[in-house]
């Protein structure tokens, strides 16, 4: 199968308002020769205030995304759909790019009415290189040269980690030097790695790590928190009762016998304790997730012996009431993420109807003038909600006035705020913020003229 390598070059951080301003990505065949390339811009949207922070580090000039001749978002956007569709299937992957690219491709094809999950359906599957870095320098420790960080940690910060292994990352930050950065860490792990590859080849496929999970065997797991990474030996405790991707997982390190009797609501205060004796391992993530034995690199398992380890998840394996509570943890746990009231909040809410998944393509091939009447047939009130701010965007005219002027208060909201507390839309008077921080960065300093470009952009929009 192909791999898609892309990249993304955005507006800011905040996956669920900030939007793509550069997308780029190489196809290459199984053995990572490269096969076909793109690399697109697009205008910001109206109501959208990019973050001077971004537009510094991505060295993107205000002039550039709001060049009235490059493509708009909606038009970008469905670029970017037919490329995935040509190549399509494929191992579409990334750096970060399940925690970070991902989800704005996923606000992407959601806001703009075309198929959500595109990057996991019509034989496609998703990967991240990242990943794969922290597998290698676990399992295959020296393959990879890590930088260290001011705190002594590990850092894979692509920017740094692909000059210290020998790839010139002259244009770090734009989107297609970035994609070839991560290619060249992706031959170098599947040449001089070929288990940790071939293993996190294998961790793409769901039913794999299910059926790994399913052994329920003392297994290595691995994770990366705020910079450190962390080993553990941990056995499957159960599935999620509402979502069948997500498995507990109990921490082998300490004796789990004190917890097989603990009711449903003592499960759930032990996921959500600071130390995790039951963890979450998502199917569909392609977690670092690997079978033990006693030459695992794993200090856990050094320490404790895989033969003491083996008892304890055989205590596990043994109370299938304790594993059935755990789902109904984790289920608990998912019931009680606080709703969203606003239209990208909610893109996990269900799936169109068939008829809506219709209407959704002919949204697509009808003239402006028809689509306000096409998409009032529409059940799903969110997609009737993005098939509005679409129009509102491209042929504000054909709407009734009464639809405009409450997009017109929606976009105001958006400029001035407030926004919500956490990751939420960069206003007008946080970008002035964020700016004047930014005049004070030793990374900006030389950078006054620049500067200076980004205040007048934002001013231009307060004025608005």
């Amino acid at each position: 199968m192909n791999f898609l390598v892309y990249d993304t070059e955005t507006t800011g951080t905040a996956t669920e308002f900030d939007q793509i301003l550069q997308f780029a990505a190489i196809v290459t065949d199984e053995e990572l020769n490269e096969i076909e390339t793109i690399d697109i811009r697009c205008q910001i949207q109206p109501h959208v205030v990019a973050n001077p922070t971004a537009l510094l580090v991505t060295n993107v000039h205000p002039a550039q995304i709001t060049d009235q001749s490059l493509p708009s978002h909606y038009e970008f956007v469905l670029e970017i759909k037919s490329f995935i569709e040509q190549w399509s299937p494929a191992v579409i992957t990334g750096y970060n790019s399940l925690a970070f690219d991902e989800p704005l491709v996923r606000q992407a094809f959601y806001q703009n009415l075309l198929p959500t999950y595109l990057t996991n359906t019509n034989g496609n599957t998703r990967a991240d290189v990242l990943r794969m870095a922290h597998a290698c320098h676990v399992h295959s420790p020296g393959v990879l040269d890590i930088p260290v960080s001011d705190k002594g940690n590990p850092s894979f910060k692509l920017d740094q980690l692909a000059p210290l292994n020998g790839f010139a990352h002259e244009n770090a930050h734009d989107a297609l030097d970035d994609v070839r950065a991560t290619l060249h860490i992706m031959k170098i792990i599947k040449t001089q790695a070929p288990n940790v590859w071939e293993a996190m080849m294998y961790n793409i496929a769901k039913p794999h790590i299910e059926a790994l999970l399913g052994t329920m065997a003392p297994l290595c797991l691995t994770e990366s928190h705020f910079g450190r990474i962390y080993r553990y030996a941990v056995c499957m405790a159960g599935v999620n009762s509402i979502n069948p991707t997500d498995f507990g997982v109990v921490d082998l390190q300490h004796d789990p016998s004190d917890l097989l009797d603990l009711s449903v609501d003592e499960l759930v205060d032990v996921r959500n304790a600071r130390e995790k004796r039951i963890r979450s391992v998502k199917s569909n993530n392609q977690p670092i997730l690997l079978s033990a034995s006693e030459q695992s690199p794993n200090p856990v398992i050094q320490e404790i012996g895989y033969e003491e380890l083996e008892q304890r998840a055989g205590m596990v394996h043994s109370r299938p009431d304790f594993c059935e509570k755990v789902g109904q943890a984790l289920a608990q746990i998912t019931e009680g993420y606080e709703k969203k009231d606003y239209l990208e909040g909610k893109i996990f809410d269900g799936f169109p109807s068939r008829d809506d998944q219709q209407l959704m393509r002919q949204f697509h091939s009808v003239n402006w003038n028809d689509r306000y009447d096409l998409i009032l047939r529409m059940e799903d009130v969110r997609l009737r909600e993005a098939g509005c701010r679409l129009i509102y965007q491209h042929a504000p005219e054909t709407l009734p006035v009464k639809v405009t002027e409450k997009l017109d208060d929606w976009k105001n909201s958006r400029l001035t705020g407030p926004a919500p507390e956490k990751d939420g839309w960069c206003t007008v008077e946080q970008a002035r913020v964020d700016l004047q921080s930014a005049r004070s960065d030793p990374r900006f300093q030389d950078r006054h003229e620049f500067l200076d470009e980004i205040q007048t952009y934002i001013e231009q929009y307060a004025k608005q």
